[in-house]
C-alpha cells in the first residue's frame, strides 16, 4: 500500500498549491466509522425532532 501520495501530488502540481499530507491508512481507517456514527446520530436525531405526535 504505497503511493497513495501520488494524487494528491498530482493534483497540487496542476493547480499550483502545495500537497497536503493524507492519514495514514490505520487513521483513516478510525475517521470512518466516526463519520459514520455521527452522520447516523443526525439522521435519527433531526426526524424525532421534527415529528409532532
Amino acid at each position: 500500500m504505497s503511493g497513495f501520495t501520488y494524487p494528491a501530488d498530482a493534483i497540487a502540481g496542476q493547480t499550483g498549491t502545495s500537497a497536503t499530507a493524507l492519514l495514514s491508512a490505520p487513521l483513516g481507517a478510525a475517521v470512518l466509522p466516526a463519520y459514520a456514527l455521527i452522520a447516523t446520530a443526525v439522521a435519527v436525531a433531526v426526524p424525532l425532532r421534527r415529528d409532532i405526535t
